[in-house]
């Protein structure tokens, strides 16, 4: 059967069975004659495979239907007739494995659905083929990491099930370096976050509140507060200051919403250059003064590109080139008073050296020569510390009773003190013990050094080593009437040598790194081995001399010793 346009154009074609009911083949066509859908219907319902087209001929989606239900593998399309989705659908809802298309034709994301919800890991791509992002939606909160086109990790954190950020972030330069770390609630900043440079320096702090508005400060390498101000929606608002090194004012800007005038003055007091910043870019006329007042020259920026005009103090050009905010880039021409041309120079680093070698009289490979710090033993001023006192809820059950106390400096070193108590059996009394039996008493304490490494959001892996030193004494009855007993004293000195794993609550319950946690719960595992000798001395006299023999050969042996330890303490 067929239906008809008013233009009498074949708009349906279609067959019924013998109750009126649509069965077999049925297409439908657009009013230029291009077919628009293609199927099957069996009992009044859509069965087997569909096709639809647009009305200039190419296919926007296929898959099959069973009882009216979308079922197996379906694919859809862009307008030109690239692929853009294709995966599986259960009884309507999609299921299995699905993966997006870029109109290039190169992946864009893929993954599983159970139910029509994201599950498992999903990888989200960027158009030349590299990894953009990958979430895990199996945990809860979702893992989410994301990389440059590179390949290189730029931050790493968690999202709820809205896809908001929450609990610990992470972001690291291209070379993995940490850049900045914090946490966020309900996808916004909060507490106090940090950032460094590419040298792993502090260079800004700044403390969130609820309302996602910031306190900034940053810092130069030597601690020295360079410029503090406050933020409202990540945009500068108020007065910033910046400072010399010296800790005076070198400059004020009034921010509005992210745009303020910038004025900076030479340390006598008077006024160097002013000008418009906006997103913290240079933007529109910034006018420099000498020291008497005059104006040395004039650049115009556009989002921090600048072209600049430098004068002589009779306002003839003395020079002219490009800056980025503060910075002169590219080829800079040099002019003589009457105007002409007197040669050109590109502001290189090599101009500061040679500065340096005129002021110190020392050569530039001397100067640039200095010693490397291994990063764990470069203490850094404004750095945090804390202290950390922690037990082990597993050393009962060895006959162990000890505590803990680390010095944490903030996550690149640690110095931790231990002390224990041994008795064993731990809740025993010696006089009711049996012949066969053995009894220890003893003490056992020793220093550790760790080196942590920067927090992920797997916790502060670190190693280390250390001394231990246990006094073991060692006693059983002789005899049954228990008149007389056998000890024996062991001196133990070990060097350790482990690796292990920290993890930190803060108050928002967030595992956080110690660097932005004022206080809370922390959890301690690492593995290690003890390497050591043992000193073996017998106590007394015994009636017993096959005993007494026997114990006349005690002395002096190795000692390799593999263990495990799991702390649980608070951080303060």
């Amino acid at each position: 059967m067929n239906k008809y346009f008013s233009n009498q154009s074949i708009k349906e074609t279609f067959y019924v069975n013998s109750d009126g009911k649509l069965e077999g083949l049925y297409v439908s066509y657009f009013p230029n004659g291009k077919v628009k859908e293609k199927g099957f219907y069996s009992n009044n319902l859509p069965d087997s495979l569909w096709q639809y087209f647009s009305s200039n001929g190419k296919i926007t989606k296929k898959g099959y239907f069973v009882g009216n239900q979308m079922t197996g593998h379906w694919q859809f399309y862009y307008e030109n007739g690239e692929l853009k989705s294709e995966g599986g659908y259960e009884n309507g809802i999609k299921s299995h494995v699905w993966t997006y298309y870029y109109e290039s034709g190169t992946p864009k994301s893929s993954g599983e659905y159970v139910e029509d919800l994201k599950v498992g890991r999903w990888v989200f791509y960027y158009e030349s083929g590299t990894s953009k992002q990958e979430i895990d939606y199996s945990t809860s909160p979702m893992r989410y990491t994301e990389f440059d086109e590179q390949g290189n990790l730029v931050a790493e954190g968690e999202l709820d099930s809205q896809r908001e950020k929450v609990g610990q972030w992470y972001y690291y330069y291209e070379d993995r370096s940490l850049k900045g770390q914090g946490v966020y609630y309900d996808g916004k900043k909060l507490n106090e976050w940090l950032f460094f440079d590419r040298e792993g320096y502090l260079s800004a702090r700044a403390v969130y509140n609820e309302k996602g508005d910031a306190s900034w400060k940053y810092y130069s390498r030597e601690g020295n507060t360079v410029m503090e101000g406050k933020t409202i929606n990540e945009l500068r608002q108020g007065q910033w200051k910046l400072y010399a090194n010296d800790g005076k004012i070198k400059g004020l800007c009034e921010y509005n919403r992210g745009t303020g005038h910038y004025k900076e003055f030479y340390p006598s007091g008077e006024l160097k250059a002013e000008g418009t910043i906006r997103n913290e870019a240079y933007e529109g006329k910034w006018t420099y003064y000498n020291l008497d007042g005059s104006v040395e020259g004039i650049a115009v920026f556009q989002s921090g590109n600048g072209k600049y005009t430098g004068f002589y103090d009779d306002s003839t050009v003395s020079m002219e080139g490009e800056l980025l905010n503060d910075q002169k880039i590219g080829q800079w021409k040099l002019y003589k008073r009457n105007g002409q041309m007197s040669g050109f120079y590109e502001p290189l680093e090599m101009e500061m050296i040679i500065q340096k070698v005129k002021n110190s009289g020392k050569s530039p490979a001397y100067i640039y020569k200095k010693k490397t710090k291994v990063r764990y033993f470069k203490a850094q001023k404004n750095e945090t510390e804390h202290l950390i006192v922690s037990f082990s809820p597993i050393s009962q059950s060895l006959d162990n009773l000890s505590l803990d106390l680390e010095f944490h400096f903030r996550e690149r070193m640690g110095y931790e003190l231990f002390l224990g108590y041994r008795k064993s059996p731990l809740y025993s009394d010696f006089s009711k013990m049996d012949t066969t039996d053995v009894f220890e008493t003893g003490v056992l304490m020793g220093i550790n050094q760790k080196f942590y490494h920067r927090h992920t959001v797997f916790g502060m892996p670190y190693f280390g080593h250390g001394i231990n030193y246990r006094n073991i004494t060692t006693a059983s009855w002789t005899d049954v009437r228990k008149s007389e007993k056998f000890e024996q004293r062991r001196n133990i000195l070990n060097y350790s040598m482990f690796v292990g794993l920290r993890w930190v609550q803060d108050s928002h319950f967030f595992l956080s790194s110690l660097s932005n946690s004022k206080r809370g719960l922390t959890l301690d595992v690492n593995v290690g081995l003890n390497v050591g000798c043992v000193w073996r001395k017998p106590m007394g006299e015994y009636s017993d001399q096959m005993l007494q023999n026997s114990l006349d050969e005690s002395g002096t042996q190795s000692n390799f010793d593999p263990f495990f330890k799991l702390s649980v303490g608070y951080h303060f």
